[in-house]
């Protein structure tokens, strides 16, 4: 697996510097991601009954049914919220786009919309992107919509998980601000209140990153970021998180 992930990295996923790129042509290309899923069934059946007793009579029941069921939509892969579950997918994730070049600016799509899914992970007094994804002191899954047309990403992410099957995290962050330049570098903020239950009690966190990374592959057919920020109690006690965002 690549090791040499870490602060200022070029073409890599670093927290200084990820990767620099040269301005390109206008053109663009279109990212579409389509999903379907259809389901039919169908049941049926018929029976008669007859008796005879003291008092005589008969008697005839019958009945017949059936059922069909439809859909279509799209949807992003299944990630579990379990701990191991989420980290499997970090590491899966990691591998494949870490060190891979970032998208030329020209291949950028720049019409429609691209959906990514996968995990943003958190940890303290590690900044660079492979100790995090090792060793997540908080992760969760990540879901992202990206408008090619207009520059701009948003996204949420939930179902967080963390090392200590003691202490469990809800609530939900907002990928906020987010935006493409003109060198096809993505750079907003991810931010929202989680809330952790542990043996000690339970505390509301107050979570400001601020990330920035880029596309990678030929058309931008997955996201990598990074970031730092911070996380607050209520009474204003605060930790600095570093963040890493993967998602294809």
């Amino acid at each position: 697996s690549p090791t040499n992930i870490g602060p200022g990295g070029s073409g890599g996923l670093g927290l200084d510097n990820l990767g620099a790129r040269s301005e390109g042509d206008e053109s663009g290309t279109t990212s579409t991601n389509t999903g379907a899923n259809s389901a039919t069934g169908a049941s049926g059946g018929s029976g008669t009954s007859s008796g005879t007793g003291t008092s005589s009579g008969t008697g005839t029941s019958s009945g017949t049914g059936s059922g069909t069921t439809s859909g279509s939509g799209s949807a992003g892969p299944s990630i579990g919220s379990a701990f191991p579950s989420l980290q499997a997918t970090a590491t899966a994730l990691y591998r494949s786009y870490a060190t891979i070049p970032a998208t030329h600016p020209g291949s950028v799509p720049t019409a429609g919309t691209g959906r990514f899914f996968g995990i943003v992970a958190f940890g303290q007094n590690v900044p660079d992107a492979a100790s995090i994804v090792a060793q997540p002191g908080r992760i969760g899954s990540i879901d992202i919509t990206v408008d090619f047309a207009n520059d701009t990403l948003t996204g949420k992410a939930t179902g967080f998980a963390n090392p200590s099957a003691s202490t469990t995290t809800t609530g939900e962050l907002t990928l906020r601000g987010s935006n493409i330049d003109s060198l096809g570098m993505i750079v907003g903020g991810l931010s929202g209140t989680l809330t952790e239950t542990s043996a000690n009690g339970t505390k509301q966190l107050t979570i400001r990153n601020q990330v920035s990374g880029e596309f990678t592959g030929a058309t931008a057919d997955a996201i990598r970021l990074s970031g730092v920020g911070t996380a607050s109690d209520a009474n204003g006690n605060g930790v600095v998180e570093y963040s890493v965002i993967l998602a294809d």
